[in-house]
């Protein structure tokens, strides 16, 4: 650390809040004096009791365990080991001699007395503790606000002295008022019983700031406490006179961690946790060590003329190198000193006040600009307010005009059918994909708060079904996991940090669809479970889901009527306790969307408009995760939308994404949470390197990734309700099929792995366990839009910021190259074998090409596996943490995150096997390429293509240019004749023209070259109408484990053009 003392910083009125504040404390000490009748007291802290005892300071060496931390502990007094004889005072903290039982703060202080030439030529030390972890008055200046109104004598000069304050100094006094009712307690535990902290931060040697606390031991002795007016007194002198051993209070220092200690989730300079006494230093971010013991003596309470003389000074009795720090430090001093030495001359007279006439003549002076400065804030206040009621009524008027909000489409019936998880709604695996959460939140949005806001305008319940159904969501009954009746997908964590249940999006969210059918006048809606979801939930214009709940938290903050109903509904009984702080942690939410928006919207992050049913996904966590979290210079232009996809049988492909980026399921799903809202930390506050072992910890709970990934692996693609949408025309699906199999299967397969390469990447997985290898297509040969795949080839971050180097890159890429060096190495070595032993002509293996010959085959292999580590050297040569793509970045990111959680939970390797998917490994790969899944159950994904640009199968099947260039979505009507969204439906409209939002390619048209593969966008010839609808037909219930091929074989892979700026070190394909 730096130099901790140059934190303490001052401010240029600190003088005069000062003076203020010593001819308040001075008033008030008077003037309580005189109305009770009694000699002048102290000016806080006026009914008290003193008791003799001895303070210990422990070998620090050898009761701290870590020699480095002992190191930091051990300064000043601490680094003296030994026995002092201690004088103890606890008192009440009011400046009146009040009955125990009135709400008070209680107080212990002490001072130790030191032998000659012990610590520094000190002959005594003192400390002083209030029973809460936080000093109510935040600094000087809030002092000196509520000294002048508390000296003010009588309503009329207190309300005086209140129009007199400037706006942040009423501010200020009423957050200390508030935060001093809070404090005040009633009889709880006797002295002996109770716990007190230092509140206020104090050197420990030149570079360490610490707070010190007194925890009592837990064999203290106490009885309950009476209602006689001097209870904490006189059990605190029954205690010592008849309990068989004194108490004793353990002694502990809390070191200041700037890179640990958080507030309202943000990392702070020294200086704020210095200047700002009412701010907790979390003590599960920056825990207490004990250091010594403070014990009680028996009989040796002190008379009261005793106790009268003693006074506890800090900062007198310091040593330069533990002296107290910060504003309010330095305030409370000079008041402290100035009370006493009062009280100590007996002077009553208030006429001894030190003359503060300079700063009083300056107020009067400033005086009409605290009265303008007031009216400037309510002023202030006033338009914020009309401009929140202006947001909040054009909202209502817009959604109310048909804009934001979907179309109401109001349903019968709902159907459920089995697609694996058993019918209807309550089916446990079923619930379990809906609502497991994954750790992740959004933006701190607690799971009370989205149940009980409500609309901007009105009183109606944001989260009420029929408003957030017409948002695009799902919504089904209450059940047991979902007892708000909140949407698929809304789930609930406890947040450790927050200590609060926050929102938590889940994949379900995003990958549950629902169809409409309209049939003799009813409609009735099917769920279609991991298919794609219809909502805009990215969407930031006016009007959509997150705009609107944002302009309800603001309307809510702003509109006292509407805060006091949602307060009373949060807090419960504890209402009106609370209130304030619920307001405030509300704002820090609303600032969170707001600075969101505004990066959004001043970068132009997202010109092309998601709409209903997509999202940039790639491009919003890559933004997140490098922008937000680490660098803005990391931020890149997202312009190319997708659609939600389909995620029944993807447990069964070798590659996902439809980039075909991520290889490993755990992977997929570590990135997933992160983009929904998983909280991981890559730097601290300033922009600094996290220590190396504090790097990349997240909240993601990957235990439940797990049970969510083990539900997906029983959930099959949907079968076509024929009931409900028409029967099945065997003869044309047939007739399909054949075209299919001609024209589709050597794209969309599926490509069933060889035995030998199922090995290879899913060891664990059995022989019912399908292994489908999953084709690439280069960009430019299935010509659909280029964007998501160009956008993320070349996209580069720089990590810099965390403090890897090129080195620490290599050394946790190296772990998953050289896992695979070696079952690759193992798996060539096989093949290699099995052709000598038994020569013939085989698939493609190793990136080797059909037709080739047994030898030729041979020496492929062998040259392969000759070339394995020059392979994984080249790779690792590229690694550059100033310019590292995007992919890499993020893999590498969620491998880490990925090992500190299983390591933090003990796992074994198998565990961890078993966790990450079958044992595959997490090895991404860069290439410019969409890969074609196999299509069972494509019938049910409307809108096409990656994109979602095509409205129906039909239209796919057809040349781009007789494509629809412009279709309404938005709506969950089905046409079932040409399969995908109902015509003049809708209600967003899907603009072809766009970036990112082309149709072409993935053309069955005139000029293709048979037996060529894709080209130029041109998969196949040009279809009849006829033979369109077969395909179609075909598709409706097409079953890939039965209608797609049957033996294992691998399809050829196609080296992609390299993105501008990137050398991918894999093919695209296997």
């Amino acid at each position: 650390m730096t130099d901790m003392a140059s934190y303490g910083r001052t401010t240029p009125a600190e003088d005069a809040a000062i003076a203020e504040i010593v001819h308040g404390i001075l008033t008030v000490q008077a003037r309580l004096a005189a109305k009770q009748k009694r000699p002048l007291g102290r000016g806080t802290h006026t009914k008290g009791i003193c008791v003799r005892g001895t303070f210990e300071v422990f070998d620090l060496p050898s009761t701290i365990g870590d020699a480095g931390l002992a190191s930091r502990l051990a300064r000043g007094l601490f680094a003296r080991p030994g026995v002092y004889p201690a004088t103890i005072r606890f008192a009440n903290g009011a400046s009146q001699i009040n009955p125990d039982r009135k709400p008070d703060v209680r107080a212990l202080s002490f001072s130790i007395e030191l032998p000659p030439g012990a610590v520094d030529g000190a002959a005594r030390l003192d400390f002083t503790m209030n029973d809460a972890p936080t000093f109510p008055i935040n600094d000087a200046r809030a002092f000196a606000a509520l000294m002048k109104v508390a000296s003010a004598d009588g309503p009329i000069n207190v309300a005086k002295a209140l129009w007199s304050l400037s706006f942040p100094d009423l501010a200020g006094f009423g957050r200390t008022i508030l935060a001093g009712r809070k404090q005040q307690r009633g009889l709880r535990k006797p002295y002996q019983q109770t716990r007190f902290w230092s509140t206020v931060p104090f050197l420990h040697g030149s570079d360490e700031v610490i707070k010190y606390s007194a925890i009592p031991a837990a064999i203290n002795e106490g009885r309950p406490l009476g209602v006689s007016p001097n209870a904490l007194n006189d059990e605190l002198q029954r205690h010592l006179s008849e309990d068989s051993e004194a108490g004793s209070f353990d002694f502990a220092l809390q070191v200041l961690d700037e890179r640990r200690l958080t507030w309202q989730g943000k990392t702070r300079d020294g200086s704020f946790w210095i200047e700002n006494a009412s701010v907790e230093w979390n003590e599960a971010e920056a825990p207490y060590h004990i250091v010594g013991r403070l014990r009680l003596l028996a009989h040796s309470v002190l008379t009261a003329d005793e106790c009268a003389g003693l006074y506890i000074d800090v900062t007198e009795h310091s040593i330069p190198a533990s002296r107290p720090i910060g504003s309010i430090n330095r305030a409370r001093w000079a008041a402290e000193s100035a009370s006493r030495r009062t009280r100590l001359s007996a002077a009553a007279d208030t006429g001894t006040v030190p003359s503060v006439a300079s700063s009083r003549s300056l107020r009067r002076r400033l005086g009409d600009l605290s009265l303008r400065t007031v009216v400037r804030g309510v002023v202030a206040l006033l338009i914020l307010a009309l401009l929140v009621g202006a947001l909040s009524f054009a909202t209502m008027v817009y959604l109310d005009r048909g804009g934001g909000m979907l179309p109401d489409e109001p349903f019968d019936t709902v159907e459920y059918p089995d697609q694996g998880w058993g019918a209807g709604v309550e089916a446990p695996d079923r619930q379990a994909y809906y609502y497991t959460p994954q750790g992740a939140s959004l933006k701190n949005m607690r799971y009370s708060w989205f149940v009980h806001l409500e609309m901007p305008w009105g009183t109606r319940r944001l989260a009420d079904p029929d408003v957030l159904r017409r948002y695009g969501f799902i919504v089904d009954r209450p059940t047991a996991a979902n007892p708000a009746q909140l949407p698929v997908g809304f789930a609930k964590h406890f947040d450790r940090q927050l200590n609060e249940e926050v929102l938590d999006i889940t994949c379900a969210a995003c990958h549950t669809g629902q169809l409409n059918v309209t049939r003799n006048g009813r409609r009735t809606a099917v769920r279609i479970d991991g298919g794609p979801a219809l909502h805009a939930f990215t969407d930031a214009d006016f009007g959509h889901f997150v705009p609107t709940m944002v302009s309800a938290m603001a309307s809510t903050a702003a509109n006292p009527m509407k805060f006091s109903r949602f307060a009373r509904k949060i807090l419960g009984e504890q209402y009106p306790d609370g209130r304030w702080e619920l307001h405030r942690q509300l704002r820090g939410v609303i600032r969170t969307f707001a600075g969101v928006a505004w990066t959004e919207k001043t970068r132009g992050l997202y010109p092309t408009q998601e709409g209903y049913g997509r999202t940039d996904a790639l491009a919003r966590i890559s933004n997140t995760v490098f922008g937000d979290n680490l660098d803005s210079q990391n931020y890149a232009v997202g312009n190319a939308p997708v659609s939600f996809p389909p995620v029944w049988n993807i447990w069964k492909f070798d590659w996902v994404q439809y980039n075909a980026s991520v290889s490993q399921p755990m992977a997929r799903n570590i990135g997933e949470a992160m983009g929904v809202g998983s909280r991981y930390t890559l730097v601290d506050r300033y922009g600094k390197p996290l220590p190396a072992e504090q790097r990349f910890r997240s909240t993601t709970l990957v235990e439940n990734l797990h049970r969510i990934e083990l539900t997906l692996r029983k959930l099959r693609p949907p079968v076509w309700p024929g009931q409900l949408l028409g029967g099945i025309d065997a003869e044309k699906a047939a007739r399909g099929k054949e075209l299919f199999n001609t024209h589709c299967v050597s794209c969309h397969g599926p490509h069933i792995a060889p035995p030998a390469l199922k090995a290879t990447y899913a060891p664990l997985k059995t022989a019912t366990d399908p292994e489908w290898i999953v084709r690439t297509v280069c960009v430019e040969d299935v010509g659909t839009d280029p964007n998501t795949a160009v956008n993320f080839s070349r996209a580069m971050v720089d990590i810099t910021r965390t403090g890897m180097t090129a080195e620490d890159l290599r050394r946790v890429a190296s772990r998953g190259l050289e896992a695979q060096k070696v079952r690759q190495a193992a798996y060539l070595t096989g093949e290699i074998a099995r052709l000598q032993a038994a020569p013939g002509p085989v698939g493609t293996a190793g990136g080797t090409s059909y037709g080739a010959t047994p030898v030729d085959q041979i020496a492929a292999l062998r040259q392969e596996l000759a070339s394995l580590d020059a392979n994984i050297e080249k790779q690792l040569a590229q690694l550059d943490p100033k310019r590292l793509p995007v992919g890499l970045a993020l893999s590498y990111l969620g491998t880490m995150i990925r090992e500190n959680a299983y390591a933090d939970r003990g796992y074994t390797q198998a565990q961890r096997d078993e966790y990450d998917g079958f044992g595959i490994l997490d090895l991404p790969q860069v290439v410019s390429a969409y890969k074609p899944r196999p299509l069972a159950g494509a019938w049910a994904t409307a809108p096409f293509l990656h994109n979602g640009s095509v409205p129906t199968i039909y239209d796919l099947l057809s040349p781009a240019e007789q494509r629809p260039k412009r279709f309404q979505v938005g709506s969950r009507e089905f046409d079932p004749l040409r399969v995908g969204v109902a015509a003049s439906s809708g209600f967003w409209e899907f603009d072809t023209s766009q970036a990112g939002n082309s149709n072409r390619g993935h053309e069955f048209n005139a000029g293709y070259n048979k037996g060529a593969g894709p080209r130029n966008g041109v998969i196949g010839p040009l279809l009849s109408h006829e033979e369109r609808l077969a395909i179609i037909e075909h598709l409706k219930i097409r079953n890939d484990d039965v209608d797609g091929p049957q033996e294992p074989n691998g399809p050829p892979s196609a080296g992609c053009s390299p993105a501008p700026g990137y050398r991918p070190a894999a093919k695209a394909g296997m």
